[in-house]
């Protein structure tokens, strides 16, 4: 889906130093800014979509090396810093 958003140039320009800030796109900047606004439901499914993009694209050899032990470093903390100990990815990270 694309978005048009009209925004004042104030805006536009606070928006891209924040996603400068943070490493992102303006486009995935946005994209999680209004996903942390969705009910718990659509996280979930967000964040699974995500996990499973992550797994197609390793599998296909699309991402670099870097990327691949980037995305691994994110679901091992994902992993460690699980309140009472259940695990999210209890069989390892071939999610």
């Amino acid at each position: 889906m694309t978005v048009d958003l009209p925004v004042s140039p104030d805006t536009e320009a606070r928006i891209r130093a924040a996603a400068a800030r943070r490493g992102l796109t303006v486009c995935d900047f946005v994209l999680q800014a209004v996903v942390g606004q969705l009910p718990a439901d659509d996280r979930r499914a967000y964040a699974a979509e995500l996990f499973a993009g992550w797994a197609a694209d390793a599998a296909a050899g699309n991402v670099s090396d870097e990327e691949a032990a980037a995305d691994l470093e994110v679901l091992r903390a994902l992993d460690a810093n699980r309140k009472g100990g259940r695990r999210l990815f209890p069989n390892g990270f071939g999610l």
